[in-house]
Formats: C-alpha cells, structure tokens, sequence
C-alpha cells in the first residue's frame, strides 16, 4: 500500500499544480475507487520503467484486442509519482489533466477514467454527481428552439449578436418585433452552420445595470 499523505503532495507538486483541499479530495478517492496494492502506485498504472526489480509485476490482464497489461510495482515513492504524471499528461488522458488544473469536473472526465483507465467505482462517482470541495463545473450552454429565442429576445429593449469573430451581426433598438426575429434567425442559421462562439446580449435600457443572457 501506499502513503498517501506522502504521495498526493508529491504528485501535485510533480504536475506542478498546487495543494489544494479538492486536488487532495480528488486523488484521496480516485485511489480508493481502485483500492490496489501496487507498491508506489495507488492509481493502478501500467506505465512501464522504474519498477521494483524484484517484483515488478503488481497483476496482469488482458485488454479488449488481446494486449497484456501489467499494473506496476515501482521501485520508491519517486517513481510512483514521476510515472502516474508520466501517464496523466498523456494525450489520451487530457481531460483529467484538464480537470486537475481548472479544478473543475469537466464534462467527458468521467467516461474517460472509466474506459480508458479503467477506474469504474470512481468514474460512477463522479457520474453521480460528486464535486470536490471547492471545484465546480463548467457551464454548459443547452441548445433551445427558436420560438424560445424569440419570447426571451421579446422582452428586451436592445438586441446585440456577434459571431465567432467578435463582428456585430446585428443591433436594434425601439420597437424590437422585426429585430428580434431576425437577431433569432441570424443566431439559428449560424448554430445550424456550427459556427463557434456566437451570441446574443438582451439589453435593457430602462434598467441600465440589466443584463440579460440566455
């Protein structure tokens, strides 16, 4: 078994990332979740080099495809920390890396530590909803109708849109019947093209410090 208390401090500080109450939380039960006895390796990775020369091997299974794996056995604390960073900053595992930095679930993790690493008891957790303290999530932006576009442009008393590019794609002011179906048509023929990072302002003149957005 591994220290961790010893271990998650020398792990942050390896992907240089500082200790912080929900990083801790993070591994504390992402090493739970795989509950191995890997000597130096609480995650359970299979990163070949630095093993114990006397007993390498923790276990070995078999993949989807036919390929063998071993969960490794490192040879010191050190090892076990260099090579689980080595492994996490692989491009396959960007989401968690991502999501260690940002400190923030980001959507996708879950499925990724579940398949790819293979971590199931911990990807349902945070399938469950689980957040470490301090953490959040990052918003996600739902698609709506356009009818829901018009009624919630319909009570504004400026209209502002903008495509990828930061370029106004239109503005209206006074009476908004005719601005707000195009500002809404504008909008869904951009979304519908999958242009990235369009918007809209609802502004509301008669209460300046009024901002709305959908």
């Amino acid at each position: 078994m591994t220290d961790l208390n010893l271990w998650i401090p020398a792990e942050l500080t390896e992907l240089k990332l500082p200790s912080t109450p929900g990083r801790i939380e993070w591994f504390t039960k992402w090493a739970a979740g795989e509950g191995t006895g890997a000597h130096f390796n609480p995650l359970a990775t299979t990163l070949p080099g630095l093993e114990d020369p006397t007993d390498p091997f923790w276990n070995t299974f078999t993949i989807p495809g036919g390929a063998v794996l071993h969960v490794r056995n490192y040879k010191d604390l050190a090892s076990g920390v260099v090579q689980t960073a080595n492994t996490i900053r692989q491009a396959n595992f960007a989401l968690i890396l991502q999501s260690l930095q940002q400190e923030q679930v980001i959507p996708g993790v879950a499925a990724v530590i579940r398949s790819s690493w293979g971590t199931t008891a911990f990807a349902d957790q945070l399938d469950s909803g689980w957040v470490p303290t301090g953490w959040g999530t990052p918003t996600v932006f739902h698609p709506v109708t356009l009818d829901e576009l018009v009624a919630y442009l319909g009570g504004a008393d400026a209209i502002r849109t903008w495509n990828a590019n930061g370029n106004s794609l239109t503005i209206g002011y006074g009476n908004l019947s005719k601005q707000v179906q195009d500002a809404a048509n504008i909008l869904a023929d951009h979304i519908s093209n999958h242009a990235a990072g369009v918007g809209v302002v609802a502004e509301h003149k008669h209460d300046p410090g009024k901002v709305t957005r959908p």
